[in-house]
């Protein structure tokens, strides 16, 4: 139940601080503008040193350029922090698929030297991806946005997640494909249906949703720029 509460809590707070976005936007009469959230500095570190990707290069267009994809030998992968209430349950809903690559850590950061997050780490999670049909991308501790999203979509393995949450009850990820966001909610559920879907579908959907996120991306950028005074 304290558990409950406090995702509640973070919901709120959540909430609260859309309001106060809101308030500043008509008291200087700008305008916000979201931004999809992409991958995170320890997972691009870790994909340049194994692809030898220039660092100025998108990640997003390289993995477009590089589509076909391996023979997955995992069903579902999750290398990370078991977390708290929202990711535990996620997690427990794998325990009878098979095969499948599941890495708990004390500790995961998003950028090398932080939270014990090293080059090494970075690497095992870019593989443990790519040798999966499936990435199960949990909300965070206090947010449904997760960088999961973008990192398993660029590896070429489908996002499993949960679009609402009432830890972030604003969170969307409106590039995914569709067919990925028709999934059942129940994490248990969404995970059988997933399972059973061809490659070839889950490619397809991979695919698009690469290239929405990337025309995303582009839409912001403009809009940064006709911002500009």
């Amino acid at each position: 139940l304290l558990e409950y509460l406090k995702l509640v809590f973070a919901g709120m707070v959540m909430v609260k601080r859309q309001m106060f976005i809101a308030v500043l936007e008509r008291i200087y009469s700008k305008i916000s503008v979201p931004m999809p959230l992409g991958y995170n500095d320890l997972f691009a570190e870790s994909y340049c040193s194994v692809y030898k990707v220039e660092r100025n290069s998108s990640l997003i267009k390289f993995a477009l350029d590089d589509l076909p994809a391996n023979n997955k030998k995992n069903e579902i992968a999750f290398v990370g922090q078991s977390g708290k209430l929202t990711r535990s349950f996620a997690i427990k809903s794998m325990e009878n698929i098979s095969p499948k690559e599941l890495i708990l850590r004390d500790n995961y950061g998003g950028a090398i030297g932080i939270y014990g997050a090293t080059l090494e780490s970075g690497i095992e999670n870019i593989q443990a991806l790519k040798n999966s049909k499936i990435a199960l991308c949990p909300p965070g501790n206090y947010s449904n946005h997760t960088f999961r999203i973008a990192e398993s979509l660029i590896c070429g393995a489908a996002p499993m997640f949960n679009q609402g949450s009432i830890t972030d009850p604003i969170c969307s990820y409106s590039y995914l494909s569709a067919q990925i966001l028709g999934l059942p909610k129940h994490w248990k559920k969404k995970l059988e249906v997933a399972i059973k879907l061809d490659q070839k579908h889950l490619d397809d959907c991979i695919e698009t949703s690469l290239k929405n996120l990337s025309s995303e991306i582009e839409r912001v950028k403009n809009q940064i720029i006709e911002a500009q005074p």
